[in-house]
């Protein structure tokens, strides 16, 4: 270049203009000119795995090696081993030669669901897992499905209370011993559930109660999720779980105690909206509350007369 515009003592814009590249390349290519070719050398960052992580990923996968690669990642996680994504797991094992096409975990298919021993919706229904509950002495209380295959038995001697229908024995299929088959109407929504159990010693009214607090404890979720604004766990541990939701649950205790203590007559969540607005002002509570007073207008010939 620096040949050419001697030679033609043209500018030197019109001759990049002519190459038909833009001022911004030619500058780069000038700022490069006799240094090495460095461009897509080999440059570390500080985001990739160190070998000793690359040895944590392949140690945990030979003690857990019935697991994929998603949920070794997350179990990591929980035993603070690790933190890294499941994709940097997947690359780690699959260039260690331990990623395998299928899973060789064992099926558990007619052995029943692993879960906790709660009164559960029908959506969880298992017949094979009633009776490895009942194998166990466990007792359960779940609701009848519409299309369940049931043989009707005697009938429960008894008053019934309040509420309750029917109470009766019933048998399902693919289960051998007699089950016990309670229906319940709702006294303030008219609305009638059947629930199953293998409870004999309650009484109806105990086996409808038990299915109550399920929903109570729905409730009670929901009620968190509504109202302490824990919209993502900053941690995946069940001790970062915790501590993030008593936390929450104190702020919240302590907005509900100055609410009663201040008789502000609001809503917790329009304390919440406006301590959000207001969190670095420096003013009383009530008054954040307390709507403005109102000013008598003032008229301009008033002014006027007051000035002079």
């Amino acid at each position: 270049m620096k040949y050419w515009l001697l030679k033609t003592e043209l500018p030197l814009k019109l001759l990049i203009l002519w190459l038909g590249i833009s001022p911004s390349k030619y500058y780069s290519w000038q700022n490069r000119y006799g240094k090495l070719n460095e461009h897509n050398g080999w440059v570390p960052r500080d985001f990739w795995l160190e070998d000793w992580e690359k040895d944590a990923i392949v140690d945990f996968h030979n003690k857990n090696s019935l697991e994929g690669y998603r949920r070794l990642c997350f179990m990591m996680l929980d035993r603070d081993l690790v933190a890294v994504s499941p994709s940097s797991v997947y690359r780690v094992l699959s260039g260690a030669g331990l990623l395998h096409r299928w899973n060789k975990k064992a099926n558990k298919k007619g052995t029943g669901f692993v879960q906790p021993l709660v009164p559960h919706d029908r959506g969880f229904t298992d017949y094979s897992w009633y009776s490895i509950l009942m194998a166990d002495g466990n007792f359960f209380v779940t609701r009848l499905k519409s299309n369940a295959d049931v043989e009707y038995l005697l009938k429960r001697a008894g008053r019934k209370s309040p509420g309750v229908t029917n109470d009766q024995q019933i048998k399902l299929k693919g289960i051998d011993a007699p089950l016990r088959l309670v229906a319940y109407t709702d006294l303030e929504t008219g609305q009638e559930y059947h629930f199953v159990t293998n409870a004999h010693h309650l009484k109806a009214a105990e086996v409808a109660a038990i299915y109550k607090e399920r929903r109570q404890i729905e409730q009670f979720f929901k009620w968190i999720k509504q109202n302490l604004k824990i919209k993502t766990f900053l941690g995946t541990s069940r001790n970062a779980v915790l501590t993030q939701v008593w936390i929450a649950l104190c702020v919240y205790l302590l907005i509900a105690y100055l609410n009663f203590k201040a008789k502000l007559g609001a809503s917790m969540q329009q304390i919440l909206r406006v301590l959000q607005l207001n969190l670095f002002e420096r003013r009383a509570l009530v008054d954040l509350f307390r709507p403005p007073d109102k000013q008598q207008p003032v008229s301009p010939q008033l002014l006027l007369w007051n000035q002079l």
